[in-house]
């Protein structure tokens, strides 16, 4: 059992925690220590004792030491961004950002693929002007190595975030929401899977929670009426660039990681 005092201990500047989406009782155990839900990991790796159903994470995070920054939001999802925000224990500065071309000319991109899950975490430290190609090339390493699901982390302290969403956006990616502190600035989640999520079977806790599934099956959605034949007066007309349908810490070190596989009680 993990008390309110030991997580304090173990955390440094703050709490990091993934919830089982099929776990009623660990979405429980995190609202009361007060860990806030700010995204969704979905389908990040395979339901203990084999088979081939995968099962998704919500993200809860709680701040123990503040670090108030600016936190540029990309236009497409600012409304949604600025209300996970509102529940996050600390101050930000807000600014909604055009899609601002990078003025750095080469990307800062660490890349891990997860073999066992078949995920492939792409953090990008920096956005640079080299950006669309050196995501094509990671992405044609994750696809080599038999990856299925994809995950890319930005940073949203730069001005440049929403111009890279909107990259990602024409290669298929989605929103899955918030990491405070992720790069110690915050992270901003966008995902893309090779196959069709199972939305159902799910089990959401908190509002917050159901407005991170939400704001992920919305962003998809929209992705896919996009690429989908538009009916025009002469008859069918095909989008240009198809969109496909086409876990594993890598974050900040100040923070504590923890995968709640074990009730939590209040001290």
């Amino acid at each position: 059992m993990i008390s309110n005092g030991e997580v304090s201990k173990r955390a440094g500047e703050g709490l990091y925690a993934e919830y089982n989406c099929s776990d009623v009782y660990s979405q429980k155990a995190g609202h009361r220590l007060a860990n806030v839900i700010m995204g969704l990991e979905l389908d990040l790796s395979f339901q203990e004792g084999g088979g081939q159903k995968r099962v998704s994470s919500l993200n809860g995070f709680q701040t123990l030491k503040p670090f108030p920054h600016m936190v540029y939001l990309p236009e497409i999802y600012h409304h949604a961004l600025r209300f996970l925000y509102e529940g996050l224990n600390e101050e930000r500065q807000l600014a909604t950002c055009p899609q601002l071309p990078p003025e750095e000319r080469l990307s800062r991109i660490e890349f891990e693929i997860y073999d066992w899950a078949r995920v492939g975490r792409i953090r990008v430290l920096k956005i640079g002007e080299d950006f669309v190609n050196a995501m094509a090339a990671r992405e044609s390493e994750a696809a080599a190595g038999d990856v299925t699901v994809y995950q890319v982390w930005l940073p949203p302290a730069s001005p440049s975030v929403g111009w890279a969403v909107e990259s990602l956006r024409r290669r298929g990616y989605f929103p899955g929401g918030l990491l405070p502190r992720w790069f110690d600035t915050d992270g901003l989640l966008m995902q893309r899977l090779c196959h069709t999520p199972d939305w159902e079977g799910r089990y959401f806790r908190t509002a917050p929670g159901r407005f991170s599934v939400s704001f992920a099956r919305t962003g998809r959605e929209a992705l896919r009426i996009a690429s989908a034949p538009r009916q025009t007066k002469s008859g069918i007309d095909l989008a240009p660039s198809s969109l496909s349908d086409s876990g594993y810490p890598l974050h900040s070190s100040r923070w504590g990681f923890i995968i709640l596989t074990e009730p939590l009680v209040a001290a």
